[in-house]
Formats: C-alpha cells, sequence, structure tokens
C-alpha cells in the first residue's frame, strides 16, 4: 500500500501534533520547578489556607494576568504528594499547550482550506519550540497565552474575510 501525497502531509501532521502532546506531557511533574511555580503554588495555598479558594489569589499578588490561574486552584490541594502536586498544578498549562497547536492547524485550515501542508513549518516550530514546551510545563500558565493568540488570530482572519 502505498500512501498519496495527501496521506503522507496527513500523516506527517498526526505526527508532529502526537510529537508536541508528548512534550508537553513528557514527565510533566518532574520537569525543574523554578521559583514561580512554588511561589504560586504557596500563594494559592496562603489563600485557601486564610478561608479563600484563592480563585485569584496569585494575581493579587504577582504580576500575572488575573485569568491565567483561574483553573488551578481547582486541581492542587495540601493533601497531594509533591510530584502529584506539580503534576495537577501544571496541567491546565499543558492542556492549553496541546490546544494552541490544534488551534494553530484549525487557522491554518480556515486561511488555505485543505492545503494543510502549509501549516507544517509553523507547526513544528511551535511543537518542538524549547520555550514553548517550557511554558507548557510550568505552573505559570503562559501556553494560555500562546493558545488564546492563535484563537483571535482565527477570529481577526474570520472578521476579514466578512468585510
Amino acid at each position: 500500500m502505498r500512501l498519496s501525497a495527501q496521506q503522507l502531509k496527513q500523516f506527517i501532521l498526526v505526527a508532529i501534533i502526537l510529537a508536541g502532546v508528548f512534550a508537553r506531557f513528557y514527565e510533566l511533574s518532574w520537569h525543574f520547578a523554578p521559583y514561580d511555580d512554588l511561589g504560586v503554588a504557596k500563594t494559592i495555598m496562603d489563600y485557601r489556607h486564610g478561608g479563600d479558594f484563592g480563585w485569584f489569589a496569585v494575581p493579587s499578588l504577582w504580576n500575572y494576568s488575573p485569568f491565567q490561574f483561574l483553573i488551578t486552584p481547582v486541581f492542587i490541594n495540601l493533601d497531594q504528594p509533591y510530584r502529584e502536586f506539580l503534576f495537577w498544578g501544571r496541567l491546565p498549562s499543558a492542556v492549553f499547550g496541546c490546544l494552541g497547536l490544534i488551534a494553530l492547524v484549525c487557522f491554518y485550515s480556515r486561511m488555505y482550506g485543505r492545503a494543510t501542508w502549509k501549516v507544517l513549518p509553523a507547526l513544528a516550530l511551535l511543537s518542538f519550540s524549547w520555550e514553548n514546551i517550557i511554558f507548557a510545563k510550568q505552573m505559570h500558565n503562559y501556553a494560555l497565552g500562546v493558545a488564546a493568540s492563535v484563537v483571535l488570530l482565527i477570529i481577526f482572519a474570520d472578521n476579514l474575510r466578512t468585510k
């Protein structure tokens, strides 16, 4: 069985996405813990200890955006072991990192239709970028900003097309 050019491009597209997802989740709880991760977790737990759930604990003390840590307090608690604590605290960032990859494919498919091969260089760059992988493996959710930027590009492109 021989793959057509289109099937080969689709295979490469899926392989790059899967490699990007793997890179973001591989050893999520073992990735180095920078001061920011520990500070974020401590801030949320301090607020929770004071009786507040901690929805906006981090942006009230640190210079992060208000919605960057909106989901993190749902996943972490003091009863978790350290590695589990890191995994669940970093999970939202890893998920948004993966959603950013999928959003990039959606953006290119809206722009170029079935010519999905045009997304391959940008997708490979985003999937294998050390900086983007590290963003997705830390508790401070910068991966949300990357995913949101791509979604805004989709909205912008749709608005340009309708005018």
